[in-house]
């Protein structure tokens, strides 16, 4: 499992069009043909016309902001987090959930546990997965619990970094 996934693009992946301030942008996750994620970004409205090389495992949205205050890069941060977790689930629609998607879910989890956003309603250490709340909406989601070695967690805590 590859993880170099690259920061924000300064054009759009579906027409080269560079961004400009205030601009709506999509960022899909995908895992290539050759196995490996990648980002693409694309403009709100191009992103109909988005068709990746392989399967979506998640997407955010966000707006193309001139320099931001600090606290609000980190909200903004936090926003973008959020929105990944979900959408990890809002992908899978009823299949199987793929290796990647499930160390995303975990490190997500316990990313927006730290931050208080997603409360943790059972604590089992022998089950294979813990339910969190989502706060804001009352929403219980199924985290897989994961066994992540110190070399995939430092592998993985780089990439996130440059995702979000």
């Amino acid at each position: 499992m590859d993880w170099r996934v690259k920061t924000l693009s300064k054009h759009s992946h579906v027409t080269g069009k560079p961004f400009d301030l205030g601009q709506e942008v999509v960022s899909y996750l995908h895992k290539n043909k050759e196995g490996e994620l990648s980002r693409a970004d694309v403009l709100a409205e191009e992103s109909e016309n988005f068709s990746p090389s392989g399967s979506i495992v998640g997407w955010w949205g966000h707006k193309i902001k001139s320099a931001e205050s600090e606290a609000e890069a980190r909200q903004a941060t936090l926003k973008t987090t959020e929105e990944l977790f979900l959408s990890l689930y809002e992908a899978e629609s009823g299949g199987e959930a793929t290796e990647e998607s499930a160390v995303l879910k975990y490190l997500l989890a316990v990313i927006l546990e730290r931050k208080r956003i997603l409360k943790p309603l059972s604590r089992s250490n022998a089950s294979a997965s813990q339910t969190y709340l989502l706060r804001q909406t009352d929403t219980e989601y199924e985290v897989p619990n994961m066994e992540i070695s110190g070399q995939t967690l430092l592998k993985v805590q780089e990439q996130l970094q440059m995702i979000i």
